[in-house]
């Protein structure tokens, strides 16, 4: 049986010259390549590209981070 993930499906990108000062909250997936300075909630999957910067928190269902992240994941 084959299943229709639609987890892995990004539903938002925040590109390397946003700088966000706030929390983020997804419905669905997020792919960050620029900076978010507050915390991160998502129903789906966190991935964070090489060069993005997240300064809080990060709270989602899976988490793929290639970039720095100074706070808690969960």
């Amino acid at each position: 049986m084959l299943r229709n993930n639609n987890d892995s499906k990004i539903s938002s990108i925040l590109g390397p010259e946003v700088e966000v000062n706030g929390d983020v909250n997804v419905v669905g997936s997020i792919l960050i390549y620029g900076t978010v300075n507050g915390n991160i909630s998502a129903t789906g999957t966190v991935r964070t590209a090489k060069d993005s910067y997240i300064k809080g928190n990060i709270e989602s269902k899976d988490a793929i981070i290639s970039g720095k992240i100074q706070g808690d994941l969960k």
